[in-house]
């Protein structure tokens, strides 16, 4: 899978979001936002039962199919000033998706680490050609390791804010390099539009 295309400009307009960010305000909650659909809203619930027996809390921000989205100044909001994002494997069967059954990099990977936000999210094929899991995010293999790993960096800031920076170094470098339309016209060959 490709990492998603991301403008210069969207970034640096992220970033200086960023330097105003208050992640310390709800060091017990992570987050997760995006669309809900089976199986993850099962699957998100497990990790928000899990997390409540330590004190701890994951907020669910999401719509289903076919609801309103909420406004782009909510949702990077929310990314930005939130210390953990949570995410799952986009795994709705939808006749439209190539290869459905796969695993797939869903935006979340570059979104929550353009944010500086540390993210929690499963290890999909592919994903060490973009981002080195445990060091530019946590991967996580099951819903109980999820739930671990997420009270453990809830409650260790130095090492998810470190993470969280690695995270953000390398999608920085991704998104200045042009790294997904460099892949679009590679694949393109001599139909590129360079």
């Amino acid at each position: 899978p490709s990492i998603m295309p991301f403008s210069k400009k969207t970034f640096l307009e992220i970033q200086k979001n960023v330097s105003y960010a208050s992640k310390h305000v709800n060091e017990t909650k992570a987050y997760f936002i995006g669309s809900l659909y089976e199986p993850r809203i099962t699957e998100l619930n497990h990790v928000k039962d899990s997390l409540k027996k330590d004190n701890k809390d994951l907020i669910l921000l999401g719509r289903l199919p076919g609801n309103v989205r909420r406004t782009d100044e909510e949702y990077w909001n929310t990314i930005i000033n939130a210390p953990i994002v949570i995410t799952t494997t986009n795994q709705i069967l939808e006749d439209y998706l190539d290869w459905n059954w796969v695993p797939s990099l869903v935006y979340r990977y570059l979104e929550a680490l353009i944010c500086e936000t540390l993210l929690v999210a499963p290890e999909v094929p592919s994903v060490k050609r973009y981002f080195e899991p445990n060091q530019d995010f946590i991967s996580f293999n099951s819903l109980e390791e999820a739930s671990k790993k997420i009270k453990f960096y809830l409650d260790n800031k130095d090492e998810r804010e470190l993470i969280a920076k690695s995270g953000n170094q390398k999608a920085k470098s991704l998104i200045l390099s042009k790294t997904f339309w460099t892949t679009i016209d590679t694949s393109l060959k001599k139909n590129c539009i360079i």
